[in-house]
């Protein structure tokens, strides 16, 4: 196969990936081939229907990565699924593809209570915004002791924030949602990682982690494979983030100490296209 990329892919890298631009708004569901080389970062989505949820809203039958993995709603209920059929109604239902969290205690700022920080990274369907939405979305919650720059490093990046004050709970407070939110009729493709997403590959359960059969996870935290760039973890550094109480959370060689803290550890949830949907 030629490596000079179709039209119809050429199309989708120029397409603007902000919610309200013209062209995004008049796309139809577009359909990409799973046969181009990983490079091409190619990613497509169903043209089937989920056979479930309200008969008004439905969403794609599974969504795949380049690398050829097809993930349907994962819909078996805790712990292996976020969510079961009956949860998908409006106006809070929510349905996940692909989900995958990150948790670290940070160190909080004098005479606040400390709160949990996150990563969030997911593609779901949700209600919010109406009338339907399917989207990937990056979501970073930090507690920090102080003002300062910080650098939060994630499977599928890195940012960095500068803080000027601090309070009673998240000081970075960051989330990045892309896909086809609230787009009428929605064009469920802008949520694949072609559609401006960040989230390609989908991450897998790490070395020596076994997960029931057909799902990425049981519920637990494990460690994860497939980061794009190798950092299959959830660091954060900056002046005085690691409490320092957990030699487990501290980050390698030059970078351990009281500025760097790391979580090797995610709850990873999703479901394989069942055998008997593949061809749908």
């Amino acid at each position: 196969m030629s490596d000079h990329p179709s039209p119809l892919i050429r199309l989708v890298r120029r397409a603007p990936r902000v919610l309200g631009v013209t062209l995004a708004a008049a796309m139809t569901l577009l359909l990409l081939p799973l046969w181009q080389s990983d490079a091409h970062a190619v990613t497509a989505v169903s043209p089937a229907t989920a056979p479930f949820g309200p008969s008004n809203t439905p969403i794609p039958r599974w969504y795949a990565d380049a690398a050829g993995t097809k993930l349907q709603p994962c819909n078996a209920g805790l712990p292996k699924c976020p969510f079961a059929p009956a949860d998908f109604v409006a106006p809070n239902g929510e349905a996940f593809y692909f989900l995958a969290k990150g948790t670290v205690d940070t160190t909080p700022p004098p005479g606040f209570a400390a709160v949990r920080s996150e990563v969030v990274l997911g593609l779901e369907a949700a209600f919010v915004p109406a009338p339907l939405s399917v989207f990937q979305r990056v979501r970073i919650r930090v507690q920090v002791p102080q003002p300062g720059t910080y650098t939060v490093t994630y499977p599928y990046g890195t940012k960095t924030f500068a803080v000027a004050a601090v309070g009673p709970r998240f000081e970075i407070n960051d989330t990045v949602d892309t896909g086809t939110l609230g787009l009428q009729p929605p064009n469920f493709a802008l949520a694949a990682p072609a559609g401006g997403g960040s989230i390609e590959p989908f991450l897998k359960p790490g070395p020596g982690v076994v997960a029931p059969t057909g799902f990425l996870g049981d519920g637990l935290v494990h460690p994860v494979s497939g980061s794009p760039k190798g950092t299959n973890f959830f660091r954060i550094q900056g002046p005085g983030i690691n409490p320092g109480a957990d030699p487990t959370l501290a980050c390698p060689g030059i970078l351990a100490g009281s500025n760097c803290i790391q979580q090797n550890n995610f709850l990873l949830q999703g479901q394989l296209l069942t055998p008997s949907l593949v061809a749908t």
